[in-house]
């Protein structure tokens, strides 16, 4: 699997959107002071990967940043096996998982559907 992109929004410390391109090939190094959202940039994989937009969990609860009533947001764009996937989910309120195939053809699931090409990405390239 190559990671193009990752994004994050309403995570923890992270108000506003923050997008991570990472070059496909080689090493990425991510610098930044602490508490810039490095480690959860680092977590989002995870979170799409393994948690449903229906999980209400206190890990979950726990991503919605303090005193503020927001829904929790991360993607991905992510190449695995010739074929380049946005992967993007919402929890809490206004829950949601989309998936988008954006190459080599275009496709674009939502609900469940989403959640199954995720499993199965999961299950067979992590």
């Amino acid at each position: 699997m190559k990671i193009h992109k990752l994004w994050a929004e309403n995570v923890r410390g992270i108000s506003n959107r923050i997008t991570m391109e990472l070059s496909p090939t080689g090493l990425n190094l991510v610098t930044a002071p602490n508490e810039m959202g490095k480690t959860t940039m680092a977590q989002i994989l995870n979170f799409l990967f393994q948690e449903k937009s229906s999980a209400n969990s206190q890990e979950i609860k726990d991503l919605k940043p303090y005193g503020k009533d927001v829904c929790p947001l991360m993607g991905a764009v992510i190449e695995v096996d010739g074929q380049t996937y946005k992967i993007e989910k919402q929890w809490l309120k206004d829950k949601k998982t989309e998936v988008e195939l954006l190459a080599p053809e275009k496709k674009a699931l939502s609900g469940n559907a989403a959640d199954k090409v995720i499993d199965e990405i999961f299950t067979e390239h992590l």
